[in-house]
């Protein structure tokens, strides 16, 4: 299931003083773009939004634990039951609704805790489609970069990055 993480509120508190000492010009309305524990950070249950698509493991309780695999090493085991690998625990999406499908298992799950994190990819920016994992969305890649693709006027200009993690 999709779980809400609990922020470390002297982490977030800490990571604005840094983030104003260092961008004193910067709006303290636009932190929750680089500080994933604000709540506007927070998408839905579960789901968080990370500017760079890095996790800031220690602004949350359950990522700071020393047992929190950082790694997911657990998504190269295989599904006894299916005798399959499990599902790529990254890739991209042009929404968070087939996000959702792709993880259905782990989302339908009662006994495992997950949370999961979204990067908007914006069409310029070098974006490489072979380097971040599954493409499970509905456009048809034909270069080996975002940049150089035409989708037409309908493509919102990005699509999503994602990275699931299983709670301890």
């Amino acid at each position: 299931m999709l779980v809400d993480l609990t922020p470390i509120e002297a982490e977030r508190i800490e990571s604005a003083r840094i983030l104003k000492e260092q961008f004193p010009d910067m709006p303290e309305e636009r932190y929750w773009k680089f500080i994933m524990s604000y709540p506007q950070a927070r998408l839905e249950t579960g789901i968080y939004f990370s500017l760079t698509g890095n996790l800031h493991s220690y602004l949350f309780k359950e990522t700071s634990r020393p047992d929190f695999d950082f790694n997911c090493e657990y998504w190269s085991e295989f599904d006894k039951a299916s005798g399959v690998m499990l599902t790529n625990s990254y890739g991209v999406a042009d929404n968070i609704e087939q996000i959702k499908e792709y993880f259905r298992k782990q989302i339908e799950s009662t006994e495992e805790r997950y949370f999961i994190t979204i990067t908007y990819i914006y069409q310029e920016g070098g974006f490489r489609w072979h380097k971040n994992g599954p493409y499970i969305g509905e456009l048809n890649p034909q270069c080996e970069c975002l940049d150089d693709e035409d989708f037409g006027p309908d493509f919102p200009g990005y699509v999503l990055s994602f990275h699931c993690y299983q709670l301890p």
